[in-house]
Formats: C-alpha cells, sequence, structure tokens
C-alpha cells in the first residue's frame, strides 16, 4: 500500500472526513447535541493528546472518544468557537469628521516657503 499521489488527496479535512464514508458537514447537527460530559472530555484530552501533525488527525481522535466519529468530533470542537466579527469600514466622512479615533495624524508643512 504506496502513498497517494497529491493529485488524487482531498483538498480539505470535510473532503476527507465524506470520503471516509462520514455524512457530509452540511448533514451535521449543533455543537454538543447528544453529547455527555464523559464524550466532552474523552474529546478534549483527546484533542490535547494526538499531534496536530498527525495525518488523519480527527480519526486518531474519534478513535480515543466512544460512539462519536471523526466528523461529530470535528464540528463538536469547532462548532465551540466564535465566528470572526468583520470590522465595519470607516467611511470618508466620518474619516474627515475624526469622529473614530483620539488620534490625530500630524499636519503637513509647505517645504519651501513660497508665497
Amino acid at each position: 500500500m504506496g502513498r497517494q499521489g497529491k493529485g488524487s488527496q482531498p483538498a480539505d479535512a470535510a473532503s476527507t472526513l465524506e470520503a471516509s464514508g462520514q455524512p457530509s458537514i452540511s448533514a451535521r447537527s449543533p455543537a454538543g447535541a447528544g453529547w455527555t460530559e464523559d464524550q466532552k472530555a474523552a474529546l478534549q484530552k483527546a484533542y490535547l493528546t494526538v499531534k496536530p501533525s498527525q495525518r488523519n488527525f480527527w480519526q486518531h481522535v474519534a478513535k480515543l472518544v466512544p460512539g462519536r466519529t471523526a466528523l461529530e468530533c470535528c464540528n463538536c470542537k469547532f462548532d465551540e468557537l466564535p465566528t470572526p466579527v468583520e470590522k465595519v469600514k470607516q467611511t470618508a466622512r466620518s474619516a474627515a469628521a475624526g469622529d473614530s479615533s483620539p488620534i490625530r495624524p500630524p499636519a503637513l508643512k509647505v517645504a519651501g516657503g513660497n508665497q
């Protein structure tokens, strides 16, 4: 059994999990739904025990969590994380009004002083 070539490897973790016969990410349930405290503790311990660089990381984690698949473990762990909030872009008008920052840029001086 040899290694697969680069072209035959799935593009991401979700593809890897789907290729292994796991349900797709769209079929996932909310984080923690139906997880016992023992399973959550086992997931946390497995997540910290398995080396992140190990091939098929989530499959190795799932082996340490009784009754859970790799996809369920992955979803549970990442659904705990908050979604990043995009910063609101500053408009030219609010920048000119100076209402966004107490720090002011230095005034520009004209070189040479020609009048």
